[in-house]
């Protein structure tokens, strides 16, 4: 049975909400949890040659203790991470990830089966560390999964992809079940890192193969956390999609910059700034200023824009879609614009507001309208809504708070 229109009342965003749809200025951390500490007379040896020489000449304890101090030492200090979000204004770090991260279980069938696999038994609670660590200073963590990290190539045979996808199952699952409120989202991607030989062996089977392992792995990540952002381009054929439950452009990628934390001097140095959005230069001061401002207008606001629409939809007469064909209609736009306001509002100053675990210089904004639109979307699918003009209404709404603060 629908339920009442009186009885709606939907919960504002969460703090994992806006984490995980909010607009984000990204750098890469790097191949740390990919590999440990590099010894400068072997720069070009793989992770598998340089384990196997390691434990050769020592042994397997002391190579996995060397590498779980490299994986407690190498990821940015807490001061870092405070520059990072204070002085650079990033707001989220990408951390790539391979099935070699996740522990042995994850090695089986692999080159690294055995004593190498061993070494990175503790790895994976270290990633996790880290996250918590991001999450406390208010930074969101997107997990980077390479399928052709370490010279593997998940990808190249449908046993490797079995595999992968159990990868991405166990991610997501540290994710929902282990309360990672500080991961924003899952990218799969698929480098040129693995065997060239193997790749090509691989051709043609392997790319159509990787269409139904990605469906596959929607599939079973929407299972698991409906509305976790999920990024898969692993073939140059395939089209990239980026789905909280389906497939939509990767359009809440676009402000990630790719820059690697060992620059972090020289930009601080040339441009402090760089290329922020504007809106996360905001001051405190004027955050709330920008936030009263759209609360006293809002009513105004709602009007001036039904009398528009409902001028130039007389215009306009039956040559367009209409954005509502009845009052009930009018009234589900108008129930959206609301919602997509006031969601549009709880983004903009969740920090100063306290709404998110630190507090910070900057506004936030809704970056992935198609994602959290979705995400509203299926609570109206039990309402008596009109549910094409309450999306309409939801995403005029968002727009025109966007529009309203300037940002």
């Amino acid at each position: 049975m629908p339920m009442s229109n009186l009885s709606y009342c939907p919960l504002p965003p969460r703090d994992q909400d806006i984490y995980r749809f909010r607009s984000r200025y990204s750098i890469n951390l790097g191949p740390i949890f990919l590999h440990g500490p590099t010894s400068p007379d072997t720069p070009n040896t793989s992770e598998l040659e340089t384990l196997q020489t390691t434990i050769k000449t020592t042994t397997l304890d002391t190579t996995t203790q060397k590498y779980q101090t490299h994986w407690q030492t190498c990821p940015p200090s807490t001061t870092t991470l405070l520059h990072l979000r204070d002085t650079l204004h990033y707001n989220t770090l990408h951390l790539p990830l391979s099935f070699l991260t996740l522990g042995p279980l994850f090695s089986q069938g692999t080159p690294f089966e055995g004593g190498p696999a061993q070494v990175y038994t503790r790895c994976w609670s270290a990633v996790k560390h880290f996250i918590e660590r991001c999450h406390t200073v208010g930074i969101g963590v997107l997990l980077d999964f390479d399928l052709a990290a370490n010279g593997v190539d998940l990808g190249a045979s449908a046993e490797r992809r079995a595999l992968a996808r159990d990868c991405v199952a166990f991610v997501v699952q540290e994710v929902r079940f282990h309360a990672l409120g500080g991961v924003v989202g899952v990218r799969v991607s698929r480098s040129s890192e693995g065997d060239a030989g193997e790749q090509r062996r691989a051709g043609e089977m392997a790319s159509s193969g990787l269409g139904d392992w990605e469906r596959e792995v929607r599939m079973i990540v929407r299972a698991i956390d409906e509305f976790l952002p999920l990024h898969i381009n692993c073939t140059s054929s395939s089209n990239s999609s980026s789905s909280g439950s389906g497939g939509t452009p990767e359009q809440w990628f676009r402000h990630c910059s790719e820059t690697p934390l060992q620059r972090l001097e020289q930009l601080q140095i040339h441009n402090p700034d760089h290329s922020a959005p504007s809106f996360l230069l905001l001051s405190p001061d004027e955050i709330r200023t920008k936030a009263q401002q759209a609360r006293i207008e809002r009513p105004q606001l709602l009007r001036e824009i039904l009398m528009r629409a409902e001028a130039a939809e007389a215009q306009a007469a039956s040559k367009k879609p209409k954005l509502w064909n009845s009052p009930a209609g009018r009234q589900s736009f108008v129930h959206g614009w609301d919602v997509g306001f006031s969601d549009a509002l709880r983004f903009f100053d969740a920090a100063v507001e306290r709404l998110l675990p630190a507090r910070r210089t900057g506004a936030d904004k809704i970056g992935e309208v198609d994602l959290w639109a979705r995400r509203r979307t299926r609570d109206v699918e039990r309402l008596e809504e009109d549910c094409r003009a309450w999306e309409l209404g939801l995403r005029r709404g968002i727009a025109d708070f966007d529009r309203f603060v300037g940002n």
